[in-house]
């Protein structure tokens, strides 16, 4: 389980009642997006319990390499389970999750924004010469 498909899915306007903690600190994305879903444990080591006791409507793995979450059959006996293969690029594994959904067109919008900010971006550099950039 990732806490990458909670903040999608919360971009996308789908209501996330629980998520995993991400396996490294100071995901600011997930404290954004994902700040009224309860914690279930972490991407390792999802809290079953915890996620039965919230009643998903649906739960959302991911499968890698053909293989699904390890966990899928349990996650089964919550509530029904997809488990996309997401191996993409963001702005297609993005679509997928929202495929899952039904908030296609919404992704797309939301792609659209992030691209139109990117050409505002790549221009405010371009005006400033060379920049110096912080990857964190």
């Amino acid at each position: 389980m990732q806490t990458g498909l909670g903040t999608d899915l919360s971009a996308l306007g789908a209501p996330v009642v629980g998520t995993v903690l991400p396996n490294r600190a100071g995901s600011t994305q997930a404290d954004r997006y994902l700040a009224d879903a309860q914690r279930v444990g972490s991407s390792d080591e999802p809290n079953l319990e915890a996620i039965a006791a919230l009643r998903p409507d649906l739960v959302v793995t991911t499968s890698f390499e053909g293989e699904p979450d390890p966990l899928y059959e349990q996650y089964t006996r919550i509530a029904p389970t997809v488990a996309p293969e997401l191996s993409g690029g963001w702005r297609e594994n993005f679509l997928i999750v929202a495929t899952v959904v039904g908030r296609e067109a919404d992704a797309r919008r939301r792609i659209e924004e992030i691209d139109a900010a990117l050409v505002e971006i790549r221009a405010s550099l371009q005006r400033q010469g060379t920049p110096t950039v912080n990857a964190s």
